[in-house]
């Protein structure tokens, strides 16, 4: 049978675990950013949502000099969409993408004109 001591050992190493974990403070997250899309010293973790960010080659190309893009009619980045990543972003409207509205080409997009046809084909 287990001795009195041990048993009374194991109640205060379990009582003093509880106390412990009882009494530890949770990070707590700063406010979203500004409209300015700046936060300082924000602990990882403090986010509300992962974004999908996708890429469509074909406008990167056009904008950018890069050395993938020579010979793109050939690639199959082509005609179909890129994973740009999985980015942390808070789920406010004052938070970023902040200034999607005014980047190049931003304001002239119409998507009406992509029908279902259209996203099915690149999708």
């Amino acid at each position: 049978m287990l001795s009195k001591k041990f048993l009374i050992f194991v109640y205060l190493l379990l009582y003093t675990n509880i106390v412990y974990a009882d009494n530890i403070e949770e990070p707590t997250c700063p406010p979203p950013p500004t409209t300015s899309g700046i936060v300082k010293k924000v602990p990882s973790g403090c986010f509300d949502i992962y974004v999908l960010a996708m890429l469509w080659n074909p406008e990167y190309c056009r904008t950018v000099d890069y050395y993938d893009c020579t010979d793109l009619q050939n690639q199959y980045t082509a005609t179909h969409f890129g994973v740009h990543g999985l980015w942390p972003q808070y789920s406010n409207n004052s938070s970023y993408p902040a200034d999607c509205l005014h980047s190049p080409g931003g304001e002239n997009f119409d998507k009406n004109k992509l029908t279902n046809d259209t996203w099915n084909k690149y999708l």
